[in-house]
């Protein structure tokens, strides 16, 4: 019988965003599939609204994943940059 209570991992995930006058969202994708191949399934775990003037966003997670990725979607006619995303878990 399965006993969930026993490995109630939580693993904890920390971003920061550093970005130059972007505008647009980051998407945090995760899967729990065991390898990235043209077929992964892929969920949005999270989506991040980032406006010219941030410089830096910091956000926090919980969970167990195989993979994590990150997907910038920039809003009509933007010229900023995501310069540099730090991901910890």
């Amino acid at each position: 019988h399965a006993r969930p209570e026993l490995n109630s991992n939580t693993a904890l995930h920390t971003v920061a965003i550093y970005s130059t006058g972007y505008e647009g969202t980051v998407e945090i994708q995760v899967t729990l599939d065991n390898g990235v191949t043209d077929i992964t399934d892929w969920a949005v775990l999270d989506t991040i609204s980032i406006t010219s003037s941030d410089s830096l966003l910091y956000t926090n997670f919980n969970g167990v994943f195989s993979y994590v990725r990150f997907r910038m979607i920039p809003a009509q006619d933007q010229t900023g940059t995501i310069d540099k995303i730090l991901y910890r878990s």
